[in-house]
C-alpha cells in the first residue's frame, strides 16, 4: 500500500509526469520571471535617464519579454521554456493563442490584482482612501474571497494530479486543455532545416527563418544566464552585507536643493523637519530608499503612485522602497 502511493507520487498514472517535475517547472517559470523583473529594475535603476521605463514599466517589460519567449518556445517546440527545459511538452497541437494568454497575462493580472489589493489595503489603514470610494470598498471586500479560490483550486488540482485523479496539476493547464507528456522531438519539434535545392527566394527564406530562430534561442538562453547571475550575486552581497545592488542601486547622497517640479518658491534649499511635498512637519515620517529622504507617509504614497519617482531627485522608485519610520 504503501509502495504503491510512493510510486503514485512520483509518476502520475494518467500522463507519466512526476509531480515533482511538474512542481520543479512551476518553479523555474516563477524564478524566471522574477529573474526578468530583476534584471529589468536593476537596469532601470543603474541607468535611470536611458533606462528608466525599464523600472517604471518593469512589470510590462517582463510581459513583453514573457510572450516573445513563450510564443517562440510554444510555436517550436509544442511546450512552455520552463516545460521545455524539463523535457516535457504539451500533447497534440496546442492553441496557441489561449495558451499564450494563460501563461502570461494570467499570471500578470493576478499580480496586478494583489498589488492594487495591498496598496487599497494599506491607503485604508491610513485612512488615505476617499470615504465615498464604492469601487474600492467592493474589491477590498471581495478580493480576499477570490484569491482563496483560485489558491484552494491550485492546491486541489495538485492533489488530484498526485494522487492520479486528474490529468492537469493547475487551472492554466485546464483551461487550456493541454496535457504533459515526454517531450518527442520527432512528435512536438513543429521546426525545419533549410531548404536545400529550391529555388533562391525560397531558400534564401528558409535560412532566413533558420538563422532567426537559432538567433531567438542563444538570446532567451543569454537573458535567462544573465538575470539569475544579477540574482545570485545580490543574493551573495545581501549574505555579506555589502550589496551594491541593494533597492537597484547604491543610495546617493541627497542633493543641496530641491527639483523645480516640487518646490517653486525662492527659497530652494531644503528645510530640516519639513515633508518637501507639502512643505509642513512630517507626518508618519516614511523613508524613500533610493533617496534617503524623508516624508510624510500619505504625501509620498500618492507621489510614488502619480509619479513613479523620487519627488527630489528624480530617481525612479515605486511603493516598495518606502520604510516607515518608528521613534
Amino acid at each position: 500500500m504503501a509502495s504503491a502511493f510512493g510510486a503514485q507520487l512520483a509518476r502520475s498514472a494518467i500522463s507519466g509526469i512526476s509531480i515533482f517535475d511538474v512542481l520543479a517547472i512551476d518553479d523555474l517559470t516563477i524564478g524566471f520571471r522574477t529573474g526578468l523583473k530583476y534584471l529589468a529594475d536593476f537596469s532601470g535603476q543603474t541607468w535611470p535617464h536611458r533606462l528608466k521605463f525599464l523600472y517604471v514599466y518593469s512589470d510590462e517589460v517582463v510581459l513583453a519579454l514573457e510572450l516573445f519567449l513563450q510564443y517562440h518556445h510554444l510555436k517550436k517546440y509544442n511546450a512552455s521554456f520552463a516545460e521545455k527545459f524539463y523535457g516535457v511538452a504539451r500533447d497534440g497541437k496546442v492553441k496557441l493563442l489561449r495558451t499564450l494568454l494563460l501563461i502570461t497575462a494570467l499570471p500578470y493580472l493576478s499580480s496586478k490584482l494583489e498589488a492594487t489589493f495591498r496598496r487599497w489595503k494599506d491607503d485604508e489603514a491610513e485612512g488615505t482612501q476617499a470615504p465615498n470610494d464604492k469601487l474600492r470598498r467592493i474589491f477590498l471586500r471581495f478580493y480576499p474571497y477570490f484569491y482563496f479560490v483560485t489558491r484552494g483550486s491550485y492546491f486541489l488540482l495538485t492533489l488530484l494530479y498526485t494522487l492520479g485523479r486528474s490529468d492537469f496539476h493547475c487551472m492554466e493547464l485546464f483551461l487550456s486543455g493541454s496535457r504533459l507528456e515526454q517531450f518527442d522531438k520527432g512528435k512536438h519539434y513543429r521546426f525545419s532545416s533549410p531548404v536545400v535545392g529550391s529555388n533562391l527566394l525560397i531558400r534564401y527564406l528558409s535560412y532566413t527563418k533558420y538563422i532567426l530562430s537559432s538567433s531567438a534561442d542563444i538570446g532567451i538562453n543569454a537573458l535567462v544566464l544573465g538575470a539569475h547571475i544579477l540574482q545570485m550575486m545580490e543574493f551573495w552581497y545581501q549574505n555579506n552585507d555589502v550589496s551594491p545592488f541593494q533597492k537597484g542601486s547604491v543610495v546617493p547622497p541627497p542633493p543641496d536643493e530641491l527639483s523645480s517640479a516640487v518646490c517653486q518658491s525662492q527659497d530652494r534649499h531644503l528645510p530640516k523637519g519639513k515633508c518637501p511635498l507639502c512643505k509642513e512637519s512630517v507626518v508618519n515620517e516614511t523613508v524613500l530608499t533610493t533617496s534617503g529622504f524623508a516624508f510624510c507617509y500619505t504625501c509620498i504614497v500618492r507621489h510614488l503612485i502619480e509619479h513613479n519617482t523620487c519627488p527630489v531627485t528624480g530617481y525612479p522608485s515605486t511603493v516598495d522602497a518606502l520604510i516607515k519610520v518608528y521613534q
